[in-house]
């Protein structure tokens, strides 16, 4: 798995330059935004979404009749995307996360609310992530993308319309987030983490089971 990840990495090296970029600009923001806390989102899911790029290039010109030659197994294989999607992803939000905490607290504003938008934005990357890569595996590239258009756009559609009923009957969304504020931190941190590694177990069976029926 390792001669897998630092093949990943090489790649990622390829685009430093945008990367470099997208880290100044996004630290750039932290400090000159108030709310930057949709910093954290973007970075996370920009990073995050190089994962299923990888996918990308191993497919291209027929990549996996030459990759599964070498000493790997296809569990491992699908296995190393999802350490390298934790590894690009978990960095730069860990980072960016820390940056947004310490300038809250630096400027005595609520620190618990933004760990709290900070974890719930994490938790929806890493869903996209782990809805994309099995959809990658299954359809390939181009028909991945169409597959994951026409399912987070549906869901999307079917948001839009069930909030758009629930405000017309009355429902005030502000009970949400006071509910959010008004859960301990530790114990929602807790919460997330266990529905992403669920999440993760579901989706990596997933990615191996289709893996290991191709043919390539």
């Amino acid at each position: 798995m390792k001669g897998l990840i630092l093949k990943d990495l090489y790649l990622l090296k390829n685009r430093k330059r945008f990367f470099l970029m997208l880290i100044v600009f996004s630290i750039a923001m932290v400090f000159t935004n108030d709310k930057a806390v949709f910093v954290i989102n973007y970075i996370t899911l920009i990073f995050a979404l190089f994962t299923i790029s990888t996918i990308s290039y191993d497919e291209f010109d027929r990549g996996y009749s030459f990759l599964f030659t070498l000493p790997i197994t296809r569990r491992q294989y699908v296995l190393e995307k999802y350490v390298f999607g934790l590894l690009v992803g978990g960095l730069p939000w860990g980072l960016v996360t820390f940056l947004v905490v310490l300038l809250q607290g630096m400027h005595n504003r609520d620190v618990a609310s933004a760990i709290i938008q900070s974890l719930v934005l994490l938790l929806f990357v890493l869903l996209f992530l782990w809805v994309s890569i099995p959809l990658h595996f299954k359809y390939g590239s181009e028909k991945g993308r169409i597959a994951v258009t026409a399912l987070f756009g549906g869901l999307v559609g079917i948001g839009y319309v069930v909030v758009k009923l629930l405000m017309q009957m009355g429902v005030d969304f502000k009970i949400v987030w006071i509910f959010f504020e008004a859960v301990n931190l530790w114990q929602l941190s807790l919460t997330i983490g266990v529905i992403c590694v669920l999440l993760l177990l579901l989706s990596l069976h997933l990615s191996i089971g289709i893996m290991e029926k191709k043919e390539f």
